[in-house]
């Protein structure tokens, strides 16, 4: 009676939290990115406590407020795209499901919460999500560029950024399937690792992945993405861009791209911890990443030299990280 009691108690506090985070996605848009990375997490922690049963109560609970407090969209939102992925990540936590299988398999459950989600939106509610975010992008571009020229950009400059931001957009509609597919596990290892990190403090052990500076991707990632790049250099002269081929070839390119960038990651900080450099050299590399193409394209030059050549000398079995290791018992 008391381990239900509990359970029942921390599945309501925890139903609480992942309300407040709800409310802040939705009432505050410059922490919206930010929340968007850990909002199944309050039921990912439940379900890893628990189990799937109370964490199933806390996600209903979660939703049901969601739809009350801010409109039933929101509820569905949450319940959706974040449910399946949190039921799914804290049961194998639960279970003590190795770390990468969990991530795979919340990832799947992200994706079928994702195409759930944008059904039912469709079918009941006349919505198409993906149309009304892109509709959303066109409609707020230019109020972005008189945002700009009321800053100081000349009137040149900004009509230069608004063609090359609607080109991204062009972009981003194409490879949308890849940038899902992406999106399902990097969100999902986010949340394996910050609900690691907080239960670890609770004092229970839960097993973390390999140490960041002994990842490897696979080496099919570097022809793969060679393959795919001069396959779109080459349907793009022939005049065959909203061809099938084409759209396939850049979800490949785009997928693969992030891949190289995160082995490049990896050797930056292979260089951080090996040979002593400063942590300021990652959060830079990080900073560029993000705000300047040309450097991550940069990146996956240095991820594929790093896969084919073994710029860090790794072995074929990387020794066991620190935070896999469970303190001896007394």
């Amino acid at each position: 009676m008391n381990h239900k009691t509990s359970a029942l108690v921390e599945a309501a506090i925890f139903a609480a939290i992942a309300v407040l985070f709800n409310v802040v996605f939705y009432y505050i848009p410059f922490l919206t990115i930010f929340v968007n990375l850990v909002m199944p997490l309050p039921v990912v922690i439940c379900g890893q406590r628990h189990g799937f049963k109370w964490s199933l109560l806390s996600l209903i609970v979660a939703s049901v407020l969601a739809a009350m407090l801010i409109n039933p969209l929101q509820g569905l939102f949450y319940l959706g795209v974040y449910g399946v992925l949190a039921l799914i990540a804290g049961t194998c936590m639960y279970r003590k499901v190795p770390p990468v299988k969990t991530v795979l398999l919340a990832s799947i459950g992200a994706l079928i919460g994702y195409g759930a989600n944008i059904t039912i939106a469709f079918y009941l509610m006349g919505i198409n999500p993906i149309t009304a975010f892109f509709t959303g992008l066109d409609q707020a571009l230019p109020q972005m560029v008189n945002a700009m020229t009321s800053v100081g950009m000349s009137g040149e400059s900004a009509i230069q950024w608004q063609g090359e931001f609607q080109q991204s957009i062009e972009m981003m509609k194409i490879i949308l399937p890849g940038a899902l597919l992406l999106y399902a596990p990097i969100i999902s290892f986010i949340n394996y690792v910050a609900a690691r990190r907080i239960i670890m403090r609770l004092g229970q052990f839960i097993q973390g992945f390999p140490d960041f500076l002994h990842w490897n991707m696979p080496k099919a990632v570097v022809p793969i993405y060679f393959l795919a790049f001069f396959a779109i250099s080459y349907l793009h002269s022939a005049g065959l861009k909203d061809s099938l081929y084409f759209k396939i070839c850049a979800n490949l390119w785009a997928i693969t791209s992030v891949l190289l960038v995160i082995q490049a990651f990896a050797v930056i900080y292979w260089f951080v911890r090996v040979k002593g450099f400063s942590r300021i050299w990652l959060y830079a590399a990080g900073f560029a990443a993000m705000f300047m193409p040309m450097v991550s394209l940069i990146f996956t030059y240095v991820g594929a030299y790093d896969l084919l050549f073994n710029f860090r000398k790794l072995k074929k079995q990387p020794p066991q990280g620190e935070g896999n290791k469970q303190a001896p018992s007394k």
